[in-house]
């Protein structure tokens, strides 16, 4: 990694792989994590019941996360932040505009990979496979927004942990020229 500061945004698809390479990826490079499910989801156990956070919890821990992200900027610290990231208030723009007026590269990467093999990933975590209808829902809301068109994408669909880290890196490396 660069000696600039970097805000890497890994936004995608439940399943895609986005927490297993973000943690990786920061855990490597001495980089903060901050996961979206932390601020939404686990400050807010309730709304794991039907994993789709009221709209007060969404706005609150989005609101937390973005406080959080300032925090670890005013002290220069390079940050991984992950999650959907579709819901807002807080848009991967937000994450532009915050890197570039305090100097920090921004590198956007969106996950993504077959719908199939998400879920097989989720069931063999053992994490909750959402339901094909929200899964649709956040994949037309990412599309709506233009992240497949102005982020890096990477398709894990056939990639092992140890190739899509290395590939993250590789994108990582070729925006920081």
């Amino acid at each position: 990694m660069g000696k600039k500061r970097v805000l890497v945004a890994i936004v995608g698809y439940s399943g895609a792989g986005k927490s297993t390479l973000a943690y990786e990826y920061a855990k490597k490079h001495d980089l903060a994590l901050l996961r979206e499910d932390d601020f939404v989801f686990n400050q807010n156990p309730g709304s794991m019941k039907k994993r789709v956070a009221r709209t007060d919890d969404r706005r609150l821990g989005m609101e937390n996360l973005g406080t959080c992200m300032k925090n670890f900027i005013r002290e220069g610290k390079s940050i991984v932040v992950e999650g959907a990231l579709v819901d807002g208030p807080i848009y991967p723009d937000d994450f532009r505009a915050l890197a570039e007026k305090n100097g920090y590269d921004f590198v956007p990467v969106i996950m993504v990979a077959d719908q199939k093999v998400r879920r097989r990933r989720k069931k063999e975590k053992k994490g909750h496979v959402i339901s094909l209808r929200l899964d649709d829902r956040l994949m037309d809301k990412a599309k709506k927004l233009g992240y497949v068109e102005v982020f890096y994408c990477l398709d894990t669909t056939k990639m092992s942990v140890r190739k899509s880290l290395r590939a993250l890196e590789g994108i990582i490396r070729r925006h920081q020229g």
